[in-house]
C-alpha cells in the first residue's frame, strides 16, 4: 500500500472484515497514487473520479461503499494532520454520485449452458465437482462446505448433500442429477490429470499425480505441497480453477463469479415458476447461497442480468 504505515495506522480503527475490504481498495489505489505522488487523502474530486472508473464497477453498491470509504480515509486523514487541506472533496456529494461510475459492457457471469460446457471440458472430475458444486449454493466460508463434504455425507436416492460450514453450521441442500453423477465420479477418481491432461512437450514428467485415499470428495493429490488425509486447504479448489481458467483463457473464473452465477440461473427459474422477482423470490435465493444482504443480491439477480444470460435458445434443465 502507498504510505503503508498511515494506512496501518487508519485500519487499526476497524474490525477485521471491514479491514480486509479496505485494503484492497488501498490496494487498488496504490498504482495511481504512485503516479500521481498523492496520497488517496490528497485526491482532489477529479482524482477521485479518475480512480473509481478505473475500478470498472458492475455493482452500484460496491461504488457507493468504496465511496464512503474514501470519504472516511480523507476524513480521518484530516483529523489526524495528515493533510493541510482542511476540505474534504466528498463532503456534500450524494452516494448516488458514484453510479455513473458503473461499467455495463460486461458480465463476469456464466449461465447455465456455460457452466455444463466448463464441467465437461474437464478431464478430472475432481475439478468438474468444483465448478458445478460452487454453481448449484455448495460453498460456505472460504469453500468450507465442499471442502468438508464426504461421501457419509452424499444421499444418492434423494440427491440431497449434508454440509457443514466453517462454524460447524450444517444445513442439507437438494442438488441436481447431474451434480450427483459428478461427485460419485470425484469419490471414485484414483488420479489427477496435472494441466487438464494437456501435458504436450513434457515427456520426461509424469502427466498424472495419485490422489490421497480418503472419503472425502474433492482430495488432495499424493504431493509434499498438497497430501492431506482431511479436507483439502482452500488453496487447492483455488490453484485447481486458475488452471482451468487459463487452459481456456477464461480470466473471471473464480468462486465468486461461478456461485454468482449459479444465483442468476436460480434467479431465472424463479421467475419462470412465479413470473415475478420479488422479496420471497429473494429471499428463497438467499437462504440458498448464504447471502445476508437482500439490496447486494438483487443487483447481482436483476431481470437485466438474467436477460443477459439467457435466451429461449438457451439450455437450461
Amino acid at each position: 500500500m502507498y504510505n503503508n504505515n498511515i494506512k496501518e495506522y487508519f485500519l487499526m480503527n476497524y474490525p477485521t472484515d471491514s479491514k480486509t475490504t479496505y485494503e484492497k481498495l488501498f490496494l487498488k489505489s496504490e498504482q495511481l497514487e504512485r503516479e500521481q505522488c498523492l496520497d488517496l487523502y490528497e485526491f482532489d474530486i477529479n482524482h477521485i473520479s479518475d480512480f473509481v472508473r478505473s475500478l470498472k464497477l458492475n455493482y452500484v453498491a460496491t461504488a457507493r461503499n468504496y465511496g464512503s470509504i474514501i470519504k472516511s480515509y480523507i476524513t480521518w486523514a484530516i483529523h489526524e494532520g495528515y493533510t493541510k487541506n482542511p476540505l474534504n472533496p466528498l463532503e456534500g456529494v450524494p452516494s448516488t454520485w458514484f453510479d455513473q461510475f458503473i461499467t455495463t459492457d460486461f458480465l463476469p457471469y456464466f449461465s447455465y449452458k456455460q457452466i455444463r460446457s466448463l464441467s465437461l471440458f474437464c478431464e478430472n472430475a475432481q475439478d468438474a465437482v468444483i465448478i458445478e458444486a460452487i454453481f448449484e449454493g455448495i460453498q460456505g466460508k472460504e469453500v468450507c462446505e465442499l471442502r468438508n463434504l464426504k461421501l457419509d455425507d452424499v444421499n444418492f436416492d434423494e440427491n440431497k448433500v449434508r454440509l457443514i460450514d466453517e462454524n460447524g453450521e450444517k444445513r442439507t441442500l437438494v442438488v441436481s442429477h447431474n451434480l450427483m453423477e459428478t461427485i460419485e465420479d470425484a469419490l471414485s477418481e484414483t488420479t489427477y490429470l496435472k494441466k487438464n491432461g494437456r501435458m504436450e512437450g513434457e515427456s520426461n514428467v509424469r502427466y498424472f499425480t495419485d490422489l490421497v485415499d480418503s472419503n472425502f470428495v474433492v482430495r488432495s493429490s499424493n504431493t509434499t505441497r498438497d497430501k492431506t488425509n482431511g479436507a483439502v486447504d482452500k488453496h487447492v479448489i483455488f490453484r485447481r480453477l486458475t488452471t482451468i481458467s487459463k487452459l481456456y483463457a477464461i480470466a473471471n473464473l473464480n468462486v465468486k463469479n461461478i456461485s454468482r452465477s449459479g444465483m442468476i440461473k436460480m434467479g431465472y427459474d424463479l421467475l419462470n415458476i412465479y413470473g415475478k422477482l420479488e422479496r420471497d423470490q429473494y429471499l428463497e435465493i438467499a437462504e440458498r447461497y448464504k447471502i445476508n444482504s437482500l439490496p447486494s443480491l438483487k443487483e447481482i439477480v436483476s431481470v437485466q442480468n438474467i436477460n443477459r444470460l439467457y435466451d429461449s435458445h438457451d439450455l437450461l434443465k
